[in-house]
């Protein structure tokens, strides 16, 4: 899950279009750039907690610790 701002700010300028991503990486919405939304949604979080990706890859098996520290 994600937000952003939208719009200028000084020099900046925001595209908006925040988005809730799946555990896999799937976009399941997306948020226009030219107006605010509010978007609830149900996630599975079974299946949020399984961080195996593959079997070469575990998101939280691969993390280096030391750098958490």
């Amino acid at each position: 899950i994600s937000s952003e701002q939208r719009g200028d700010k000084e020099k900046l300028t925001f595209i908006g279009k925040r988005q809730i991503t799946s555990p896999r990486g799937e976009i399941l919405y997306r948020a226009s750039g030219d107006k605010e939304e509010l978007t609830v949604m149900e996630i599975a979080v079974e299946k949020a907690r399984d961080k195996n990706l593959n079997s070469f890859n575990d998101l939280f098996t691969d993390r280096k610790k030391e750098f958490y520290e």
